[in-house]
């Protein structure tokens, strides 16, 4: 019995232990530093001060006792008390805030400040004004008359207000916003539900497994706690049978000697008188009596004993069954109460599940609806193009910029499908201005870029007998002599880029080169050249930037731009300035800045 009652203390201690863990685990949430603001933007070598708070005391002091901390130290500076200093270059940092064991997060957007576009009215002001007058040729002279008289004929364009296509802008930023953050919420949303859902799996799982071993363990204890008393029962009974057969062996020699002396007495009795036979008969008879009732005793005492063992073990049998049904009973409620927390959260869980999906749903029949009103714009826009009509030509251009700046792409593939579908055929026949996009950035990234964009670098004489292959990569420039121009016919574009500019060194490695240059071969050009879809790309992303503001790309000298790496990893060109052929330079804006 002492050993059984310590067996259930140990598993009384047990069960404590594993609950409190169970809190600990799934309902003592830790705590975290709260961050004010949580998440702001700054300008490059701008500055913002962070503070931090307790969640559940306010009032604590905790300015001199906490550690701050920054994702990326490239980024900008953080001291002691909290302020931030942004550096030179964009993107966003993650601050981190630390006291003991608790720690809070907050996030800073470096943008630039982005640079308003010129007002069309002050353009068109600007192209109306007289210029001075100059030494011409009577010829250019008449030219310039032809012109003026035509721009006299076509009424120019009623500008537009600002105010309205800023606020606009900033209404389109706030939504887009918005929605990003909707979707990252409900992103995190999701992945908590689904770290609940496998941890209340788990859970489930270690519970029924549990409760199994359990089961188990009791039902063992149980048998050898039975076989236990049964042992100790058949050794007790075997005991008392030991002990009465040494009785009985007792009382055999008793009678033995009895009989003996029964005997010695007898043959005295013979001797003796009958008065004393009758004696000795009466002694004999109550000594038989007397051992009679002695052995009557002993078996009644050793029944009773039986009776009390037998009584003990079952009313310890019945303790342990009674404990045992109420620990069944209390797993029970338990798996209850958790299936019934389990589907809540299930229930919670597909309604999530059911907005995301009427969201997503909604998104992309939005998206699918803007290409196919970009797609029909632009089949409008070349038409009118050709047509020669400036004015619808114009309407058409600002619809399909608004629509270009709703677009939203969720992954690479989908960027690069909806590039293709906009600027399929676009190289065909078309004006297109050169291209400078040869900055630190692009160099730094150069093999990156190309390869992406299947891009190749080329060196070719001005006699055009054959052209070097150069292979760019981290451990230097490889060179190679090449004269097969069927293979840049069919692969390439009959477009490309002058690269003299950008990379000057490579232009005096060739050179130095004897069996890959001859000074009679004439000037000595590098060029970028690049296949047929990078070409409609390039020509799709120039006119359309150079028409939406104004300007007719025949009349555009060099598109100044960079090579920017998106979100979904698309390679996109951004566009930043026009440099007319007057020499006027103009700042523009790029819709797929946006994607």
């Amino acid at each position: 019995m002492r050993e059984f009652f310590q067996k259930l203390g140990y598993y009384s201690i047990f069960f404590f232990v594993s609950g409190i863990i169970h809190y600990q685990f799934c309902f003592n949430y830790t705590e975290c530093l709260i961050i004010t603001p949580g998440s702001v933007k700054v300008q490059p070598g701008g500055s913002i001060e962070f503070k931090a708070e307790h969640p559940t005391n306010p009032q604590l002091n905790l300015q001199e006792n906490i550690l701050w901390k920054i994702s990326n130290p490239s980024f900008g500076s953080i001291d002691s008390k909290g302020k931030f200093t942004a550096g030179k270059e964009t993107g966003e940092v993650e601050i981190t805030v630390y006291h003991g064991e608790i720690m809070g997060l907050a996030k800073v957007s470096i943008e630039k400040p982005k640079v308003a576009a010129i007002p069309q009215a002050l353009v068109q002001a600007l192209k109306n004004a007289p210029k001075e007058p100059s030494e011409k040729p009577q010829e250019e002279k008449k030219e310039e008359e032809k012109k003026e008289e035509e721009k006299k004929e076509k009424p120019p364009a009623p500008p537009k207000p600002e105010e309205k296509k800023e606020e606009e802008k900033k209404e389109k930023t706030i939504y887009q916003e918005n929605l990003e953050k909707l979707q990252q919420q409900l992103m995190a949303k999701m992945e908590e539900l689904e770290k609940q859902k496998k941890e209340m799996d788990e859970f489930k799982k270690d519970l029924a497994k549990q409760k199994e071993k359990e089961v188990e363990e009791i039902k063992k204890q149980m048998e050898e706690v039975q076989k236990q008393k049964i042992q100790e029962m058949e050794l007790a009974q075997q005991k008392k049978i030991q002990e009465l057969e040494q009785e009985k062996e007792k009382q055999k020699e008793a009678q033995q000697e009895l009989s003996k002396k029964m005997e010695e007495v007898s043959r005295r009795l013979t001797e003796m008188d009958k008065a004393k036979v009758q004696e000795v008969q009466e002694k004999e008879k109550k000594f038989q009596e007397i051992l009679n009732k002695k052995i009557q005793e002993a078996q009644e005492a050793n029944n009773k004993q039986l009776d009390k063992i037998k009584q003990d073990n079952t009313l310890n049998m019945e303790l342990v069954k009674q404990n045992y049904q109420n620990q069944l009973q209390e797993k029970n409620k338990e798996v209850e109460r958790l299936s019934q927390t389990i589907a809540e959260i299930q229930n919670n869980q597909k309604k999530t599940l059911d907005e995301i999906q009427k969201y997503k749903s909604e998104q992309s029949d939005k998206q699918q609806e803007l290409e196919n009103k970009i797609a029909d714009l632009i089949t409008k826009g070349k038409s009118e193009s050709i047509n020669k009509n400036t004015t619808q030509e114009r309407t058409i251009l600002n619809q399909q910029w608004q629509y270009l700046e709703q677009i939203k792409a969720n992954n690479l593939g989908e960027h690069d499908r909806l590039v293709q579908k906009f600027s399929t055929n676009f190289d065909q026949g078309a004006v297109v201005p050169a291209l400078d996009f040869f900055d630190s950035k692009f160099i730094q990234n150069l093999y990156d870029i190309m390869s992406f964009h299947k891009m190749k670098l080329i060196a070719y004489p001005e006699t055009n007998a054959y052209y070097v292959a150069i292979q760019s990569n981290s451990y230097g420039n490889a060179y190679e002599k090449r004269t097969d121009f069927e293979n840049l016919q069919k692969n390439f574009s009959n477009r490309s880029i002058s690269a003299e500019n950008g990379f000057p060194e490579i232009i005096k490695e060739i050179r130095k080169q004897s069996h890959l240059y001859q000074s009679n071969d004439g000037f000595l050009q590098l060029a970028l050249i690049f296949p047929q879809k990078t070409a409609d790309y390039i020509a799709w992303k120039t006119i359309t930037v150079c028409k939406k503001f104004g300007y007719d790309p025949k009349n555009v000298a060099v598109c100044s731009a960079y090579f920017q790496k998106t979100k979904t990893g698309y390679w996109s060109l951004i566009i930043k300035a026009l440099r007319l052929k007057n020499g006027q330079k103009v700042f523009v804006q790029d819709f797929e800045e946006n994607w």
